[in-house]
């Protein structure tokens, strides 16, 4: 029986996206885990760094509530705020070089 149950469990990996490294966790949950439930397991009985306060939650890049359920295979990505915005970090970076680099002269 133990074997048939885990045969319906789902995949998942938890990502904490720290500045200089981003360790991952694997866990395999029940079907209809929320984000949430896997987080804590994630962190439950674990040496993880602090989680920023204000920290945001994605799935492969986009971002979810804590309320969304989990599908096979999803990688849950606890992201850090950014520095800066990285439109303005691009703006400045132009202004500085005197114009966009596809503007070069052949």
């Amino acid at each position: 029986m133990a074997e048939e149950a885990r045969d319906r469990e789902i995949r998942v990996s938890v990502v904490l996206a720290l500045r200089d490294r981003q360790p991952a966790i694997e866990l395999r949950v029940d079907p209809g885990t929320t984000v949430a439930e896997a987080l804590r397991r994630a962190r439950a009985g674990r040496d993880w760094p602090c989680w920023p306060s204000d920290y945001r939650l994605g799935i492969f890049g986009r971002l979810v509530p804590e309320d969304r359920r989990l599908a096979d295979g999803d990688r849950i990505e606890v992201l850090r705020p950014l520095l800066d915005d990285p439109k303005e970090v691009r703006r400045r970076r132009v202004a500085a070089t005197g114009g966009p680099r596809s503007a070069r002269r052949r």
